[in-house]
């Protein structure tokens, strides 16, 4: 925009409704100041001419205005009683040229010896009502005197209000606890996991609709019942049997892709001398399935990733290690890195294996 007082180009403030043609105060004082229409009148009580900016004046200066007002009206001539000075008034009563005078009057009247309402020390004051105090230190005081009790015992009655409010019982645990919020419910986030565990299960269980199928095992009928993990068998034994057999099956096709020559267990245990290739201990030769520590041959190269039934690809190990070797090819077992990962885990375990050594362990040792 461009300002109609200077000519120069400016931008705007960024405001709601009709933009300033002004560049700043200073052009518009000098615009309008310009720019301002005079209208020339004659007094009406001294008869001289004059310019006015308002249409509606009447008087030249204020004198005329106020000699006119009085035409017509007893005038009484008056002496101050506070400054002395003569004055000129229409009122009978007036005592005092101005209010100024009249209130200083009032307040050398009122000027007196006054006592503080806290702490009793005199004090000079015109306004005794008005000053109640010596200072400001005493009228905090006195203050606090008054209305601090008061206050308190408010805050008090509210705070003791909104405890009775928030004081709420856990629907889960049964607690008696104070709320932080009015919408709590629970006393801890414990309480409310598990009320909406239980809340969850018992709409699980409502809404559940049982399902019929057929043991892929034993052929037997069986209808589901809620939280119930069975999907294809009947129990745990069916579907440990079913996985027996299919890996007994898997595990005869390795051998028998993967078959170089007959390997023979206790062949392989006095190679290796009854010591585990995988672990470094020594091997008991005790033969049963459900001892952990019992001999096992175990493949370097797994045959699931291609390796050979045979002596060369061939060693001793027990069956928990074989079990943690998995279908790795270069695996170590640390029994000391073990114990101290997992403290207390392999004790038993170990304890059982130095008792079926016997007295072979303490001639190693």
């Amino acid at each position: 925009m461009i300002c109609i007082n200077c000519n120069k180009e400016y931008e705007p403030p960024k405001q709601r409704g009709r933009k300033s043609p002004y560049c700043c105060e200073a052009c518009k004082t000098e615009y309008q100041k310009i720019h301002r229409k005079t209208y020339t009148r004659v007094c009406g009580h001294c008869g001289t001419e004059f310019e006015s900016v308002r249409r509606n004046q009447k008087y030249c200066s204020t004198e005329c205005s106020h000699a006119a007002s009085k035409t017509g009206r007893t005038v009484y001539t008056k002496t101050c009683l506070y400054c002395g000075k003569e004055f000129h008034t229409t009122y009978k009563d007036r005592k005092y040229c101005t209010s100024t005078c009249a209130a200083r009057h009032a307040g050398d009247q009122r000027k007196g010896e006054y006592f503080c309402e806290y702490c009793g020390k005199p004090r000079y004051s015109d306004h005794p009502n008005r000053n109640r105090f010596c200072s400001r230190e005493c009228a905090i005081k006195y203050r606090m005197i008054q209305y601090l009790p008061t206050k308190i015992a408010k805050e008090k009655a509210v705070r003791e209000k909104r405890e009775q409010e928030l004081t709420k019982v856990c629907p889960n645990c049964g607690v008696v606890f104070i709320a932080g919020v009015q919408h709590q419910r629970f006393c801890s986030y414990q309480c409310q996991y598990e009320a909406s565990l239980t809340k969850s299960h018992n709409d699980y269980v409502m809404n559940y609709i049982p399902r019929v199928f057929t043991c892929a095992e034993c052929g037997k009928e069986v209808i589901t019942v809620p939280n119930d993990r069975i999907r294809v068998f009947c129990s745990e034994e069916c579907c440990n049997k079913n996985w027996k057999r299919i890996y007994k099956r898997n595990r005869e096709k390795q051998v028998r892709e993967a078959f170089v020559e007959n390997v023979d267990l206790w062949s392989v245990y006095n190679r290796d001398e009854g010591i585990c290739a995988i672990c470094g201990l020594p091997v008991p030769d005790i033969n049963d399935p459900a001892n952990v520590w019992s001999p096992t041959v175990d493949h370097i190269v797994p045959l699931s990733v291609g390796g050979s039934h045979s002596y060369h690809n061939c060693q001793l190990s027990h069956r928990l290690c074989n079990c943690f070797k998995g279908q790795e090819t270069k695996f170590v077992v640390d029994w000391t890195q073990k114990l101290a990962e997992e403290p207390g885990r392999w004790n038993e375990s170990l304890d059982k294996l130095w008792e079926m050594l016997g007295e072979d362990v303490k001639s190693i040792v």
